[in-house]
């Protein structure tokens, strides 16, 4: 026996009006009337309760679509990698082994083909690689042939401000002739992983593409990375969890 069914057979029973029940219930009579036949009184019911919603019949009965639903941390993570320059990198930049914070980071990432931070991380991982190398000689990165590339157009911009500098012909031959053999004498290391860092995130991208993991020692691994709560700093940690560098969110190109 359904719900419909005993209302109406105990009420009955018990010799009450559906107007006394409802007087009981402190409900109005139509609900008693929709409660014992659903079917029959459905259009009374739709009239009663549009205009308590302050609705028409005709809104009330508009079937209203389901709330689509929440895209999961990992759908939003998938995305924000395809959409990526270098997918593999942001793969491998927003590993919670190497993320403090990846919803925080996702935010930032999710909606660019290349985020400011994202930039300004990989730049931190090109110059990390970069000093690697002038200290070793090292690396398994194409340095030498990023930096032959570079050294022509590096020497003529600085053998043109060595013009402009209130210095005897002597040392400015001297200071031309040692950056003729060494292109870190034409420019700071800083900026000099500013000018390679395309090459350098292709490289690196190609690598991990590959499954190449090779480049611990470079990278100074291991790292953790985390954004301050200001969201103007990204934050660098070694394994023990001290913070080794502080990066401020600029632009790379001002950087240089």
């Amino acid at each position: 026996m359904v719900i419909f069914e005993m209302l109406r057979k105990h009420r009955e029973k018990a010799g009450i009006s559906q107007a006394e029940l409802a007087k009981k219930l402190s409900v109005p009579a139509d609900i008693i009337s929709y409660l014992e036949d659903p079917a029959g009184n459905e259009e009374r019911m739709i009239q009663l309760l549009a205009k308590a919603l302050g609705m028409t019949p005709g809104e009330f009965k508009v079937e209203v679509p389901p709330e689509p639903d929440k895209p999961t941390e990992k759908e939003i993570k998938t995305v924000a990698v395809q959409k990526a320059k270098f997918p593999n990198i942001r793969e491998f930049i927003l590993d919670p082994v190497r993320c403090e914070n990846p919803e925080k980071a996702l935010e930032l990432f999710r909606e660019q083909e290349l985020s400011l931070a994202e930039k300004n991380l990989i730049l931190y991982l090109s110059t990390t690689a970069l000093y690697h190398f002038c200290d070793t000689n090292t690396s398994s990165f194409g340095f030498d042939a990023y930096l032959f590339k570079l050294h022509g157009s590096l020497l003529a911009r600085f053998d043109k401000e060595l013009q402009g500098l209130p210095i005897s012909a002597q040392e400015k031959e001297e200071r031309l002739g040692n950056a003729r053999t060494n292109i870190f004498a034409c420019d700071s290391i800083e900026n000099i992983a500013i000018r390679v860092l395309e090459p350098f995130a292709q490289e690196m991208e190609q690598k991990l593409s590959n499954g190449i993991l090779d480049f611990d020692d470079d990278l100074d691994m291991p790292f953790t990375w985390g954004i301050d709560n200001e969201l103007m700093k990204i934050e660098i940690k070694d394994s023990s969890g001290t913070i080794r560098d502080r990066i401020k969110l600029l632009d790379v190109k001002e950087r240089v």
